[in-house]
């Protein structure tokens, strides 16, 4: 109200001082867009709001058998190492898979003028099972041993998470007073857990079987942006796009017979896992 007293006076005045030239005071008593939308900023400050969307989980997995060790699946002498590459190779290759993601984010934004910057973190869950099996036949055809010939296996190895974690910083740029652009980039966080499996149809000493998994927290970084429109004082909504890249794990255990399984050979796997998430948001500014 002082403002627009202020203008009214000093449009008074300039009707009276108008040779004098000063329509120009009246037009500076204008105030700055920011100061006339202070009242109603609904970017500065703490927020937190819930997500929701879609997450296509990529996987790229890597198995080998190691046949310097003497073992059945090597055997018989001299020992067959293109079994072991044979097997690794059925049990490595690429997956990927959809899954629902929903969570919670919480964030503190700072403006200066048109431009908003902050940091954000959020919480999401979801399931992604990344994981392919195949079957081949050994390369060795059973001579030594009674049994079908060839024994035919069956492996796999797959990586697997429930949760992932980011923190963020974003730096955007207000359109219109209701609507900004932002890019963000951070760290992020997940527990994956990375298994692999074998069995076969080889009736001597109970068959082949074996297999381990292996789980650790892993550590990666996350980018990507997305626009957020103001839909009531305090409340926004937002659509945003990240690409999340962790590292990978390893796990490594014996495939044995059953009955005699000091004759084992290792068997390791390793993988990795990129998410892409699609989601949308609404935050409330406390």
């Amino acid at each position: 109200m002082g403002a627009s007293l202020t203008r009214k006076m000093l449009v008074a005045a300039c009707a009276v001082m108008a040779p004098l030239g000063c329509s120009a005071f009246a037009q500076d008593a204008k105030p700055p867009v920011e100061a006339r939308d202070a009242g109603n900023d609904n970017w500065s400050g703490p927020y937190g709001g819930l997500l929701a969307g879609g997450a296509e989980g990529q996987s790229s997995a890597k198995s080998t058998v190691n046949c310097d060790v003497f073992g059945f699946l090597c055997d018989p002498t001299p020992h067959y190492p293109q079994y072991g590459a044979l097997i690794g190779a059925t049990a490595s290759g690429s997956k990927s898979e959809g899954a629902f993601a929903a969570g919670v984010s919480a964030g503190y934004n700072w403006r200066l003028d048109r431009f908003v910057y902050g940091l954000e973190a959020d919480v999401t869950s979801l399931h992604l099972d990344l994981g392919d099996r195949g079957s081949g036949a050994s390369l060795n055809l059973g001579l030594t041993n009674p049994g079908p010939v060839p024994v035919i296996f069956t492996v796999g190895a797959a990586a697997e998470i429930n949760w992932l974690a980011t923190l963020r910083a974003r730096a955007g740029y207000l359109v219109t007073p209701d609507v900004l652009v932002f890019a963000t980039g951070g760290l992020a966080l997940t527990d994956l857990a990375v298994s692999n499996s074998y069995s076969d149809n080889w009736t001597s000493n109970g068959g082949g079987v074996g297999g381990s998994k292996a789980a650790s927290n892993v550590r990666g970084y996350a980018f990507g942006g997305g626009a957020e429109w103001v839909v009531a004082q305090g409340w926004t909504l937002k659509a945003e796009y990240l690409r999340v890249d962790f590292g990978s794990v390893t796990t490594s255990g014996p495939i044995y017979p059953v009955q005699v399984p000091s004759a084992a050979n290792p068997f390791t796997s390793s993988a990795d896992l990129t998410v892409n998430l699609v989601r949308i948001g609404l935050n409330h500014r406390f």
